[in-house]
């Protein structure tokens, strides 16, 4: 089985993605590509090193890095043989991002590319979500 791909080893990569699937699947292997990580057996600084090993390709890949870098990181996950995307929300700064991320998807019409938002699961959510219920009683 390949594994799970999160480019970005921040707080929604790491505490909230990663987080999130090992919950589900506690034995999944789950790889981070950051440059700024600490270094680790499943780190690597980017997608073009990670693509040497052969596990890309086909594989499910997380964009969970800085807003700047959603559609470049897109474009080289698809380019390199990523067959999913889930991009993090926001998925583009501007409108001229927004149709670069266009024309990368239907530059790929066998692949998909999901926006997802995991911020709403997070635990400071939900305790915001309950300090918010307190006040309205």
């Amino acid at each position: 089985m390949l594994p799970t791909i999160i480019v970005g080893a921040g707080v929604a990569g790491r505490e909230l993605h990663a987080a999130a699937l090992l919950r589900i699947r506690p034995k999944r292997e789950v790889v981070f590509i950051d440059p700024l990580a600490a270094p680790a057996p499943n780190v690597f600084s980017d997608l073009d090193v990670y693509s040497h090993t052969g596990k890309l390709s086909g594989a499910v890949v997380h964009v969970c890095s800085p807003l700047a870098t959603h559609v470049r990181v897109v474009e080289q996950a698809l380019d390199l043989g990523a067959a999913v995307v889930l991009l993090e929300k926001p998925i583009a700064v501007n409108k001229q991002e927004l149709e670069w991320l266009q024309r990368v998807i239907a530059r790929h019409p066998t692949k998909a590319v999901f926006p997802v938002a995991v911020w709403p699961h997070a635990r400071s959510y939900e305790s915001a979500r309950k300090v918010v219920e307190r006040a309205r009683k």
